[in-house]
């Protein structure tokens, strides 16, 4: 299964960051954003956090494994390129 943000795949949570970090007159600010976790509790409960947004789009607070698996798919496919790009 696809990481998702509120049912938005990776790359458009990715994409809103770099709007962000582009810093354009006209684009995103961090304030114009907010970012939600919704944990579940043991006793069943949801509980949505508020991250925090920097002006260069990075977001702190992330629950802990939260988006590794794409991180990791990432970094592997630079790799295979890289290997592949070394033997030609």
């Amino acid at each position: 299964m696809r990481p998702t943000v509120a049912g938005w795949p990776v790359a458009q949570l990715l994409r809103v960051r770099r709007r962000i970090a582009e810093a354009k007159p006209t684009g995103l600010t961090a304030s114009d954003v907010s970012f939600l976790v919704v944990e579940k509790k043991r006793s069943g409960a949801s509980v949505a956090k508020a991250l925090a947004v920097d002006d260069l789009g990075q977001v702190s607070g992330w629950p802990k494994g939260f988006l590794e698996e794409a991180t990791r798919e990432r970094i592997d496919l630079l790799s295979s390129i890289a290997s592949r790009l070394e033997d030609k």
